[in-house]
């Protein structure tokens, strides 16, 4: 199914249905580009790999800001976002009972915060 803005405007949304049922892949879009994309299960909760995109200046190029696994909706794994000029802002690794085990943060330098 595609979401347009208005009659035959750019694409807003994008989602798979299956069975009559919304599950698979979702994805937003603004002004033309690439906002979120990520997987629904056959609950509707977030399943898979789901990543985020941001401008880093207007009318610039997307880059990606967020990426993390989910399963049912909770983080699991390896979660990483990024400041908009591409540079890592945290990385986390999260448990199968999806709290986090294990963190580190950095300035917009690359320099370890926390």
């Amino acid at each position: 199914m595609r979401c347009r803005d208005g009659d035959g405007g750019p694409v807003m949304r994008e989602q798979e249905l299956q069975g009559g049922v919304f599950k698979g892949a979702v994805r937003y879009y603004k002004d033309g580009q690439l906002e979120k994309d990520y997987r629904v299960n056959e609950r509707g909760n977030r399943d898979g790999l789901s990543r985020e995109w941001a401008r880093a200046e207007p009318g610039g190029k997307s880059v990606l800001v967020k990426e993390e696994t989910l399963r049912d909706s909770r983080t699991v794994g390896i979660a990483r976002s990024w400041y908009p000029t591409g540079q890592l802002r945290r990385v986390a690794l999260h448990g199968d009972d999806e709290r986090e085990q294990a963190s580190a943060e950095l300035t917009p330098q690359g320099q370890l915060a926390e």
